[in-house]
């Protein structure tokens, strides 16, 4: 199939533009390709939970530099599932509260420990989080996070006092962990009946 280019003429009547007219666009587009980041997204790279200043930051990221490679190196071992791996690409990294994306250094390690089923270790990552990133986007997910590590050591309690800290948390995720924390505490009326709402309300969810 043959594409066709045309443009508007003054009486309202479409015709094939001009050969000459084609280096304009081309230039065109050559100068708002070049005036976009390097970015994963361009280069095609899994950008999972990536916040967009990172996505947007430049090659030069100057004293940063090492640790975003870091970063977005633990992320696509991350999601292939090489766990150990994603902890090793971290381990250099040095006081990630101190970097303005320590948050998700401090959240893939977390990540990755549960993956590993080193519960007390993903804890420490996520408190730590929590600690000093409270107003992070990946807030929610440390929180669910420590409840996911809690009903993993058999400590429901806890789970029950971090689910209302934070009752802003709404949806399939936090009312599942309170029904396993019910559970795990033997009131088994009360879980079962959570867990009901869970189906009821989020049927489509993973939780459910």
């Amino acid at each position: 199939m043959k594409l066709r280019y045309f443009e508007n003429t003054k009486a309202g009547n479409r015709r094939p533009l001009r050969i000459y007219h084609l280096p304009l666009f081309a230039a065109a587009w050559f100068i708002l390709i070049s005036l976009l980041p390097t970015s994963p997204v361009l280069r095609g790279e899994n950008t999972t939970l990536l916040p967009d200043f990172l996505i947007a930051w430049r090659a030069d990221a100057g004293e940063y530099t090492q640790a975003l490679d870091a970063l977005k190196k633990s992320v696509d071992l991350y999601d292939s599932k090489r766990y150990k791996e994603t902890l090793a690409a971290l381990a250099d990294i040095g006081d990630a509260e101190k970097l303005p994306f320590g948050d998700y250094i401090l959240l893939y390690r977390a990540k990755a420990y549960i993956e590993l089923k080193s519960y007390e270790e993903a804890l420490e990552f996520f408190h730590l989080m929590e600690k000093h990133f409270p107003d992070s986007s990946q807030l929610r997910a440390a929180v669910m996070g420590q409840c996911q590590a809690l009903l993993e050591l058999k400590d429901p309690e806890s789970v029950q006092s971090l689910l209302e800290k934070y009752g802003k948390y709404m949806g399939a995720e936090p009312m599942y962990y309170q029904a396993r924390a019910l559970h795990l505490e033997e009131k088994k009326e009360q879980a079962a009946e959570r867990y009901l709402q869970v189906y009821a309300k989020y049927p489509m969810s993973s939780f459910s």
